[in-house]
């Protein structure tokens, strides 16, 4: 784990950060997040969170003490409850970004090294930066979302690398509330396990034991959530990778991801009036 400070941000309230990152530092970020949400270079927004792709290079001491030059910086809009909390003491849901990312490596666990991250947020927002990996595209690219998806003759051996890799995570009791496709990213150059990154580390939990039934058919439920035309060859190839082509409990966790699938899908109908991830993202009615 990298030594980190505690650091008062004007207007923003306390953050943990890495040795040597100043306040005007960490101001600077920020500032320049909010700008970017409105530009190219904002990754999401989306129900209160914006995420960016944020420069860091303008400042070399800075840049030297982040590692690179770009981060990634995400906010979320903090609740006025949660913000009177804060105020009595509170740590930020963020706060345990930095341990989060040392068990990860611990675990051999591939994550972007994090930079800064709220511990008593004093505004309206809480806020986590990472460095900025520039060699990868997360799987929600690979697979569908950009101008250019993996060839389909490599997509099968991604797939199965992946199960091989989310079954290892579980197997080590590495538990991700929001395992979506777009909280993976796969590095350039030949495909192996090492090759992924887990995103959005903020909601991971860690248990004592390899996870249940239930929590790993969840996870797989949140990343085969693809397009329609997608999720049968999807499913096909991440089970055989994540248990193995005579493993048994592939039967078990298909019938378990069946019905996570059907819920998301439930829920997003009900919440957009869309079905399928690809209708909401662009705003069509498929099947």
């Amino acid at each position: 784990m990298p030594q980190t400070i505690r650091v008062t941000v004007p207007g923003e309230g306390v953050f943990l950060a890495r040795d040597g990152l100043k306040p005007e530092h960490i101001k600077a970020l920020l500032q320049r997040h909010q700008i970017d949400s409105g530009g190219n270079r904002c990754l999401k927004l989306k129900f209160g969170t914006v995420v960016t792709r944020t420069a860091a290079a303008d400042n070399e001491e800075k840049r030297q003490i982040i590692g690179g030059d770009d981060v990634v910086v995400k906010s979320t809009l903090t609740p006025s409850r949660r913000r009177l909390a804060y105020r009595l003491g509170a740590r930020s849901k963020f706060a345990n970004s930095f341990e989060i990312s040392d068990q990860l490596e611990t675990l051999r666990v591939q994550t972007p090294p994090v930079v800064a991250c709220s511990l008593r947020p004093r505004g309206e927002r809480e806020f986590v930066v990472t460095l900025f990996l520039p060699t990868g595209r997360t799987v929600q690219e690979l697979v569908w979302l950009s101008d250019t998806p993996i060839e389909r003759s490599k997509l099968p051996q991604l797939l199965e690398r992946l199960g091989t890799w989310m079954r290892s995570l579980h197997d080590a009791g590495v538990w991700q509330r929001d395992f979506k496709s777009d909280n993976v990213l796969v590095t350039a150059g030949e495909l192996t396990t090492e090759s992924f990154f887990l995103l959005d580390t903020s909601e991971i939990r860690f248990f004592e034991e390899p996870l249940t039934v239930e929590r790993r058919a969840r996870n797989l439920g949140q990343i085969l959530d693809l397009p329609l035309k997608d999720e049968a060859e999807a499913k096909e190839h991440v089970l055989k990778g994540y248990g193995g082509p005579t493993d048994t409990s592939r039967h078990q966790l298909g019938r378990e991801i069946t019905a996570t699938l059907a819920a998301r899908r439930r829920q997003r109908e009900k919440k957009t009036g869309f079905t399928y991830i690809d209708e909401e993202h662009y705003g069509r009615r498929g099947p």
